[in-house]
């Protein structure tokens, strides 16, 4: 069973989070191709035309590899393996000597809303996995989620719950497990609440619905067709699907829709960022402070 929520998981902006299929919109910290990306210092103020600093920017054709200000505040997926690693490993120990040998923390769920917190945020952006996926995450990764819920599902030891509670609580006092502040969880949530009322979105919106509508498409967001109940099915891709999802990746690239939410967002988070400083640099200071208690227990081990 998961304990204690060990992923960390970001507030999820509700419409986003529908047709992808995600359980919850969420990434602790920025990875693309395997590697963790994070600047060393919080973004600085964006610069011209509305555009966000290039230090947010990976790779200008993968939203993937973009990172919004606020993950500043999100410890990276690494540190996060760290402290699962470390906690699974002494709740393990913990429960063996209570007489639980056969009892293992089940595995980390695959994150099925993408690589990072900006990937799929906006929407597809990938033209080769909507060609064979639509709206849907790509078919290892379903496949890996379905696979770690179902091992993950039915404790098989006969472990007794008190045990396990008093080995969680036990491991609490030594390796603190990571968790999403709610003033981050905030932030998250209303800058991608507050963007979808913004000029700039608005207008790059209608010029979408447009493009959709010659198209044969009625609809009149990006976000509409991802919350298409037709495509909801957790598994089953049709190939209505896919034919709308490769029109809406086409429609946004005529009109740079990604790239203008995305700027427009990370400007929204910049100012709750720089009204919210002093307390974001204590939760960045707590942050660090669990990750290097685990990193030690680790580094024993």
């Amino acid at each position: 069973m998961n304990l204690n929520g060990r992923l960390i998981k970001v507030a999820a902006p509700v419409a986003a989070a529908v047709a992808i299929g995600a359980v919850a919109f969420a990434s602790s910290g920025m990875q693309s191709n395997g590697n963790d990306i994070r600047s060393q210092q919080p973004a600085a103020s964006a610069e011209g035309a509305g555009r966000a600093p290039k230090e947010l920017i990976g790779n200008e054709d993968n939203p993937a590899t973009w990172r919004l200000p606020v993950e500043d505040y999100i410890p990276l997926r690494a540190e996060v393996r760290t402290v699962s690693n470390v906690r699974d490993q002494l709740i393990d120990d913990c429960m063996s000597k209570a007489g639980y040998e056969d009892w293992q923390p089940a595995p980390d769920l695959p994150d099925l809303s993408g690589t990072s917190l900006v990937d799929r945020r906006y929407g597809v952006h990938d033209p080769a996995l909507t060609s064979q996926r639509g709206y849907h995450p790509s078919l290892a990764v379903q496949n890996a989620y379905d696979a770690a819920l179902e091992i993950g599902a039915v404790d098989k030891s006969g472990s007794d719950p008190g045990a396990l509670r008093a080995c969680v609580e036990a491991t609490d006092a030594k390796a603190p497990d990571v968790r999403s502040d709610p003033l981050v969880q905030q932030i998250d949530s209303t800058s991608y609440v507050d963007s979808l009322k913004d000029p700039a979105v608005v207008a790059a919106f209608g010029k979408w619905s447009s493009c959709m509508k010659e198209k044969g498409y009625s609809y009149k967001n990006p976000l509409e067709p991802m919350e298409d109940p037709r495509f909801g099915h957790p598994t089953t891709v049709t190939e209505a699907e896919i034919a709308t999802a490769r029109a809406d990746l086409d429609c946004r690239g005529q009109f740079d829709v990604t790239r203008t939410w995305f700027d427009t967002e990370s400007k929204i988070q910049q100012e709750q960022i720089k009204r919210n400083a002093s307390a974001l640099r204590a939760i960045a200071k707590d942050n660090r402070s669990v990750i290097a208690k685990s990193a030690k227990i680790a580094a024993k081990n």
